[in-house]
């Protein structure tokens, strides 16, 4: 399970040398790391035009590495909230929310391929599955894996779930991006929202795929 201990720990800050024994995939990984925080957004009405945020550039200060990143520019920046190092809400005013995390792993040295994510990805579902019995939840789909490279050349993984909790729907989307810069990192996006998956993908993509490793 070296992977997956590597990726827990860089994610709770724990040193990184006291997991160092076994291997596991990529995708398995996200059904532990960031338990789903229910930050709720506003559900969009079927046919209804997607309006993308104003944008700013920013640049966010790491232990395990500095990043920039295109951020919607009216989200609120709240970081450490939940215990996660980098968390993007919608605007305080919005009274349903959505969430998205940013975790830096430090971690620079995986196999991260197309092949090995689409081969770990059934992993990754049954990570969500038993989740979901644990929570009480009830998944509805789950997103087709997809891989691809932004323009800086980071290879990006993609995956996702959408469940019912608590009388709700939900959407979740994990990113996993190896970005270059000065060194490789692996970067860990993530969304939680009850908007659609169609509302919340292009917002995703648009800060994946324009995130640098400085």
């Amino acid at each position: 399970m070296k992977i997956l201990k590597r990726i827990f720990a860089a994610t709770m800050t724990i040193n990184l040398s006291e997991f160092q024994k076994k291997r596991t995939s990529i995708f398995f990984c996200l059904s532990l790391l960031l338990g789903s925080f229910f930050l709720q957004a506003k559900t969009l009405v079927p046919g209804m035009a997607i309006l993308m945020p104003e944008w700013e550039i920013v640049q966010l200060q790491d232990a395990r590495g500095n990043i920039e990143i295109k951020r919607p520019k009216s989200w609120e920046y709240l970081p450490g909230a939940f215990g996660l190092t980098h968390l993007f809400v919608t605007n305080p005013k919005v009274k349903n929310r959505t969430s998205i995390s940013l975790t830096v792993t430090g971690i620079n040295n995986l196999d991260f391929g197309a092949i090995a994510g689409e081969r770990d990805y059934p992993q990754y579902k049954e990570g969500r599955l038993r989740w979901a019995t644990k929570m009480g939840a009830v998944i509805s789909q789950f997103e087709p894996y997809s891989f691809a490279k932004d323009g800086h050349a980071n290879l990006i993984h993609k995956g996702g779930v959408a469940y019912h909790l608590s009388g709700q729907n939900y959407q979740e989307f994990s990113y996993f991006i190896m970005c270059t810069g000065k060194k490789s990192n692996l970067i860990h996006l993530k969304a939680v929202s009850r908007d659609s998956a169609e509302a919340i993908r292009p917002i995703m993509d648009e800060m994946a795929y324009n995130l640098k490793c400085l």
